[in-house]
């Protein structure tokens, strides 16, 4: 898999976007039809209509209620994630990265293409899954 570089400050949602699904960040702006910083719902509208779904459900082995804390546990190795990081160029900001099931893909362009997780500020992890089954490029 090739790591896409964002072409300015604020499209790394574009770039993780476009990884996800197999894309180009053209194809992802085109069909958005705005111009960037792109949110998290941009990313969701778009990985859906290609066919893909961020997030797991839970097999619940126990009577909940409003009160209930539920835990989901999974291993990360070989389970490609939408991520947000702290942003290392920008403080008080968030990074978009992508996490194939063995590295962190980072758009940002002054990076490695391929790093290790443990170096990022993990804000947020969504599971990324084919929803017409098959793999994840």
């Amino acid at each position: 898999m090739k790591t896409i570089k964002q072409n300015d400050d604020v499209s790394c949602v574009a770039a993780v976007a476009a990884m996800i699904t197999n894309t180009t960040m053209k194809e992802f702006e085109d069909w958005i039809e705005e111009k960037p910083p792109y949110s998290d719902i941009d990313l969701h509208r778009y990985v859906l209509k290609k066919g893909y779904v961020l997030g797991y459900g839970a097999e619940v082995s126990k009577k909940l209620n409003a009160e209930s804390n539920l835990y989901i546990n999974f291993s990360i190795r070989d389970n490609p994630a939408y991520v947000v990081v702290k942003s290392e160029r920008f403080p008080g900001i968030m990074h978009a990265v992508y996490w194939d099931g063995k590295v962190v893909r980072d758009p940002n362009p002054e990076a490695a293409d391929e790093r290790s997780i443990d170096e990022f500020d993990v804000i947020i992890w969504s599971p990324v899954t084919k929803a017409s089954g098959g793999n994840l490029p």
